[in-house]
């Protein structure tokens, strides 16, 4: 007799668990939430739906970018080094100038202690912008760099 209550006992415990009484019985599953909100981290999204992008500046050279609703996220700087090209800490000169009349000549910090950050463009404005810029008394000429960016649309606030 012992044996049939134990036997019984199990059966009320397990069976509904195994899913033999399919959303009778300890229906485990939970129902969707129609109304479930969704988090975005802009970082990982704008770079697996955005255009990646190289170039390559010779020591002391300049190249040129028009952007129109865009921005450029800088994701890695190889610099030269002695023929040695290493992926370490500096800066980028930038020279910004907007249809508007805005202009701006700014460094952009990159390497290991940094963030990626963005190239400060404008939304809704076509903007030039000089990479690797390097004041004209400049002693110093910039140094040989592969830049690798990320493109993202802007968007006004």
């Amino acid at each position: 007799m012992r044996n049939d209550q134990i036997f019984v006992l199990l059966l009320v415990v397990l069976l509904p668990l195994s899913g033999c009484f399919d959303g009778a019985v300890g229906d485990a599953e939970g129902a969707d939430d129609e109304s479930s909100t969704t988090v975005v981290n802009n970082y990982y999204n704008n770079t697996t739906n955005s255009i990646v992008m190289t170039v390559h500046i010779e020591e002391g050279q300049t190249h040129t970018v028009h952007l129109n609703g865009t921005t450029l996220q800088l994701m890695d700087v190889y610099s030269n080094n002695n023929g040695y090209w290493q992926l370490t800490n500096g800066n980028v000169g930038i020279s910004m100038d907007c249809e508007n009349g805005f202009t701006m000549t700014t460094y952009i910090n990159y390497g290991i202690n940094y963030d990626n950050p963005y190239l400060p463009t404008l939304p809704d404005t076509e903007c030039e912008l000089i990479l690797n810029y390097s004041p004209a008394n400049s002693e110093t000429l910039a140094t040989e760099k592969i830049l690798i960016f990320s493109e993202t649309n802007l968007i006004s606030l």
